[in-house]
């Protein structure tokens, strides 16, 4: 069996109901500054009703655990030695159908659920109809998963003289990378030049990072109204 009849033979009913669970499982939004899922989500209330400009207005990103069916695909999508053929491309994509579909059917209790839970906090106030999952996309991430900020105290002083440091942004991005590489965190790197009198880090205050990138995403178009009271 090659290896691109072996990634078809793995696109079966079984696993797409399997990493439909997954898909469940890691539906959550983690508050920290690395998280494995977030949830984004898009929409207005006004009078009760939902009131969005976009069609699809709820997100799932997540990155996969070590032993799921999610990852399995994952990693036969970026191995190199498979070369995708029309019949694998079509398989593919209606594996991610059968996916939406067991979210959109069997699933969708529990799909409102988690949403109740983790949009509105279980608050109970609103009813949640999901109309469609639009897109599922599993795709590697690449190496910096994040974007970096790089935050500046520059006093007033120093900003209104001629005297001003010219700092070379790429120089210091770099810089941090590369000691970032080496074990240290970026705001250790910031500590370290300061120590060392670097000019370019004088009025550098900290690095924020914000994670950009996940393995899997799930694309929703959910209807969001307010509960009539009775």
């Amino acid at each position: 069996m090659t290896l691109e009849e072996e990634f078809l033979s793995f696109l079966t009913k079984e696993n797409a109901e399997i990493a439909a669970v997954e898909i469940l499982d890691n539906f959550k939004n983690e508050e920290c500054e690395n998280p494995k899922s977030i949830i984004d989500f898009d929409f207005k209330i006004s009078s009760g009703k939902m009131v969005s400009t976009k069609k699809s207005n709820t997100v799932l990103k997540f990155d996969c655990d070590e032993k799921s069916v999610i990852k399995e695909i994952l990693n036969k999508i970026s191995d190199p030695k498979i070369v995708p053929d029309d019949k694998l491309i079509q398989r593919f994509d209606f594996f991610r159908k059968i996916i939406a579909t067991l979210l959109e059917t069997k699933y969708k209790k529990k799909l409102i659920k988690k949403i109740e839970d983790n949009v509105f906090c279980d608050t109970g106030f609103f009813d949640i109809v999901i109309d469609r999952v639009e897109e599922i996309f599993i795709e590697e991430k690449p190496p910096i998963d994040y974007t970096m900020s790089i935050k500046k105290m520059t006093p007033k002083s120093v900003l209104n003289s001629n005297d001003r440091p010219e700092v070379d942004n790429q120089t210091l991005i770099k810089d941090l990378m590369t000691e970032h590489e080496k074990g240290l965190s970026f705001n250790d790197v910031i500590k370290k030049r300061k120590e060392e009198k670097d000019p370019n880090y004088t009025y550098v205050d900290s690095v924020e990072t914000t994670k950009a990138y996940f393995e899997c995403e799930v694309i929703l178009s959910v209807d969001y109204k307010v509960k009539k009271v009775e």
